[in-house]
């Protein structure tokens, strides 16, 4: 490959240093030793605002996660009953149960619904413009949608609760937490090569776990003082996220083929790395056309064309296809573990107030997995030269196998005691979603990760879209007024993930 093709795929941070010869070390020693310690200064200062936007992201969304949803009931009994405070064992009805999974369950349809409409564009603008720009419209856009629905459960006795559902319409500013989400891996996959990649990814992929073992104890404390302090801490959390993103260096490496990916074998700015061309068809050179006269022929319709072409070539790249399969498979499985709280309140006679427990249980076993085991297991790996691909594609496997499980004991449950271990051998599972990034990058050159990781977006999104909807029915299996939910839902996500565990087991990645 030319050189010119090697140094796109170099670390953003370093390549002012690797462009300094080394036959001019002597004279500008200093210099280049300056240059070195600045890079590492930017590359250190943009991993730790990488890391704290991750921690503020994921604090300010499960610090309201069981607050939301005893807020969405409250607002919904106070309607039922017409009347204010109603004792929250009252709630626990089918009625109000019914309206509740309704409630939740399309709320996770229209917010997958305005990611949807705006993944592909916001990840082209990050190409184009950036990264920091994304970040800070999804700041912008969490913050109004947070504060939309506080608004209309404070008005319950005049606004409808259906109205919480306009609150996605606000996720179209930035795509929301899921896209905020991918930038910061997409930032990492900037600035980090293989095997460091996929380690800082479990890493950063440890910060939501880490934040449920805080975030259910804030909750649970607040929500016994006042139900509205949690909103105002996430509001704060979002707030402080904009300082956070003015203080990131931009990550993004500008590349002259910024518009559609070319996959001719000669282009130095094809898909593939130069071992990995056998996972393109045989397709002929392509006409190379410039951004403008693309854009001046016809913007709207280019625009749909590229996104078009830069599918095809992900496809053609060989294992791809099972990445992106996974990628929008397991999440329309995960979408039942959104109701497991409630199954908890309604099934136990818990308060909601006390089901923020339950994530806790998860995030031990999730931290113990991302944080310790996975970062000591490929460090000793790396070290023996285990393929990272190969690695990865296990881990991929295994975390599916052990989410299913414990998807099976959740629904097998019949106390509190044997739900916490359902969650918690869930937990292990979590391993997944940095392994299938940490795979799905390295099969392509790093000048495509944000594409790539904008696509995955758009496979989860169309996952939620159908999940949502699907697993609130199926959710409300078996409820009447003398029983709760059979958590049927909960059945049907284990058989979806143990399919998707034998589908990986027979897979073969070249590595």
């Amino acid at each position: 490959m030319s050189s010119a093709a090697a140094d796109e795929r170099e670390p953003l941070l370093a390549s002012p240093v690797q462009s300094v010869s080394h036959d001019h070390a002597g004279p500008y020693a200093e210099e280049i030793l300056i240059a070195k310690s600045d890079i590492t200064s930017k590359r250190i200062q943009v991993i730790t605002c990488v890391f704290c936007l991750q921690f503020l992201f994921n604090f300010s969304r499960y610090i309201v996660e069981v607050p939301l949803i005893r807020l969405f009931e409250i607002a919904i009994c106070n309607r039922y009953f017409d009347a204010k405070a109603v004792n929250e064992k009252a709630c626990k009805i089918p009625p109000i149960q019914d309206d509740l999974a309704i409630i939740v369950g399309w709320r996770f349809f229209f917010d997958a619904i305005s990611g949807l409409l705006t993944a592909i564009f916001y990840g082209r603008l990050a190409d184009r413009n950036g990264r920091r720009i994304v970040l800070f419209l999804s700041c912008f856009g969490l913050l109004c949608s947070l504060v939309w629905m506080v608004v209309v459960c404070y008005a319950n006795q005049v606004l409808p609760i259906k109205l919480v559902w306009a609150s996605s319409a606000f996720i179209l500013v930035g795509g929301g937490q899921r896209i905020a989400k991918s930038m910061l891996f997409v930032v990492l996959a900037d600035i980090l090569e293989q095997p460091k990649r996929t380690r800082y990814m479990y890493l950063l992929a440890a910060i939501p776990h880490v934040t449920t073992l805080i975030a259910p104890l804030f909750a649970n404390l607040f929500m016994r003082i006042d139900i509205w302090i949690p909103f105002a801490i996430a509001a704060g959390c979002l707030l402080l996220s904009f300082f956070v993103v003015w203080a990131m260096p931009e990550s993004l490496i500008q590349h002259p083929a910024d518009g559609v990916l070319d996959v001719s074998a000669g282009s130095t700015s094809r898909l593939l790395d130069d071992g990995d061309e056998q996972g393109l068809a045989e397709d002929g050179p392509q006409p190379t056309v410039t951004e403008e006269e693309r854009t001046s022929r016809d913007p709207g319709h280019q625009s749909w064309s590229r996104t078009f072409m830069d599918i095809v070539a992900l496809m053609k790249v060989r294992g791809m296809a099972l990445c992106l399969g996974l990628s929008f498979l397991r999440p329309m499985a995960l979408v039942s573990r959104a109701f497991v709280y409630q199954h908890a309140s309604e099934s136990f006679g818990w308060p909601m107030s006390s089901t923020t427990w339950l994530r806790f249980s998860q995030a031990i076993s999730s931290s113990l997995a991302t944080l310790v085991l996975l970062p000591l297991v490929s460090a000793y790996l790396g070290r023996i030269a285990y393929p990272v691909k190969s690695h990865d594609l296990n881990v991929i496997r295994f975390s599916l196998l052990i989410a299913s499980v414990g998807f099976t004991i959740i629904w097998q449950s019949k106390a509190g005691q044997a739900l916490l271990v359902g969650l918690f051998v869930f937990g292990l599972g979590e391993g997944f979603e940095p392994s299938l990034k940490g795979l799905a990058t390295s099969l392509i050159e790093s000048s495509y990760n944000a594409r790539l990781l904008t696509f995955i977006t758009v496979l989860e999104v169309i996952a939620k879209l159908i999940g949502g909807p699907l697993m609130a029915r199926l959710f409300s299996i078996g409820r009447n007024e003398d029983h709760g939910s059979d958590g049927v839902c909960f059945l049907a996500s284990a058989v979806i993930l143990v399919l998707l565990a034998c589908a990986a087991s027979i897979a073969r990645i070249q590595t």
